[in-house]
């Protein structure tokens, strides 16, 4: 599908992954508070979850990974853009694609907040 600017959310993961490497190097030589970087890392996960959910299916809330709308239990990777772009339907896979770039935002801001 033509049209999508991936770049925002590409911008997001170099953020995220930076801060994920950050939180790494720490882990293998542990210094100050441990517990709350702990928490971080929970809250993390956290990031990724849509209080909206996925388009047509509102309890599955997870951007990354959840069951697809048509694949019974099969896992689908990133599924609110995936399965937008499978239906060829442009306009909620720019939406989805604003959700995923936030909530990729919202864990490297949850690692940043680490000191």
């Amino acid at each position: 599908m033509s049209g999508l600017d991936f770049g925002s959310l590409e911008a997001a993961n170099l953020r995220f992954l930076a801060a994920a490497q950050r939180i790494h190097a720490r882990q293998l030589t542990p210094a100050g508070d441990m517990a709350k970087m702990n928490v971080a890392l929970r809250e993390t996960e956290g990031a990724f979850i849509s209080q909206e959910g996925l388009p047509n299916r509102p309890w599955y809330k997870h951007v990354v990974f959840a069951p697809g709308e048509f694949t019974g239990y099969a896992a689908v990777v990133i599924p609110g853009v995936s399965e937008a772009i499978d239906s060829r339907n442009a306009q909620l896979a720019k939406e989805q694609l604003e959700v995923l770039t936030r909530a990729v935002d919202g864990a490297a801001d949850t690692l940043n907040a680490v000191q």
